[in-house]
């Protein structure tokens, strides 16, 4: 058996209870079930789950086999019987699903809506070279936030911020912590000296500035949060931990809207408000 399968089972369940992502996907069938269509890994994932959502008992078996195959033909690191955990699985899976809609987007906006012309039969340029803006998916609405990084120069205090798009955040996890002080951490401010100073384009010159990673926060209706917790480089502390941080998640688990599902153990549900946190290791 290889390695992965055991995490992509634990994917398949994450994603399977991600109500709007499952709903998107079963929406998708209906217009690719047509036998003629092209398969891709979108179109075996989204077969897979019309076969759960079609079960009529509420527990059974499933054999990903074409799926499987199709995820080993599009990424050579899952042909081997290599290690790859969770979150390298979903974040896999998330990007090219990414490229594939977008893909048919553009395909359909291509033949759809052709460029604009003058009358003498010229393409009208974009004006003033500004770029169209991004296509934005239903994995993107489901999944996508912004980090936002800020810089103050300590000289002329300008503060200088950056965003970031992400689908997934790395946190450190320590013993007695909870999601919220993890978040907390990871917002916190540094002051950049010594090797790190900063280039403040003001100044003109290298200052001490400090840092503060502002937060990873989402637009729209995004509902789903998928967080990769880091422990210690000790491999049985870092099990150790890992395994005290998941009693922690399942006890406080509806105060913080987290059920904690750890590299396949468990199954996720939404929480009242319909959040679901994904925590990979």
């Amino acid at each position: 058996m290889f390695s992965y399968i055991f995490f992509l089972n634990h994917n398949f369940q994450g994603l399977y209870f991600c109500v709007p992502f499952r709903e998107q996907l079963l929406k998708y069938y209906e217009k690719v079930k047509n036998p003629d269509v092209e398969e891709n890994l979108l179109t075996c994932l989204t077969e897979l789950f019309t076969q759960i959502s079609t079960q009529k008992k509420k527990t059974g078996v499933i054999a990903p086999k074409r799926f499987v195959q199709r995820v080993k033909k599009e990424n050579e690191l899952f042909r081997g019987y290599m290690h790859q955990d969770a979150h390298e699985i979903l974040n896999f899976l998330l990007k090219e699903l990414v490229d594939i809609l977008e893909k048919e987007t553009k395909g359909t906006k291509e033949h759809s809506s052709p460029p604009e012309k003058i009358p003498n039969g010229i393409h009208v340029p974009l004006a003033n070279g500004v770029r169209k803006e991004p296509l934005v998916t239903w994995v993107h609405k489901n999944f996508q936030g912004i980090l936002t990084n800020e810089t103050k120069c300590l000289r002329c205090e300008t503060v200088t911020a950056r965003d970031e798009t992400l689908l997934d955040l790395s946190l450190d996890i320590e013993q007695n912590s909870s999601i919220t002080s993890c978040l907390k951490n990871f917002s916190s401010t540094e002051t950049l000296n010594v090797e790190d100073k900063f280039f403040c384009d003001k100044c003109c010159r290298f200052l001490l500035l400090f840092f503060c990673n502002n937060g990873f926060f989402y637009e729209g209706n995004v509902r789903f949060f998928v967080l990769q917790f880091t422990g210690s480089t000790e491999e049985d502390e870092d099990q150790e931990t890992a395994a005290y941080f998941s009693d922690t998640c399942r006890k406080y688990a509806k105060s913080e809207r987290v059920l904690f599902h750890y590299n396949g153990h468990g199954v996720p549900k939404p929480t009242a408000n319909g959040e679901i946190w994904f925590l990979t290791g």
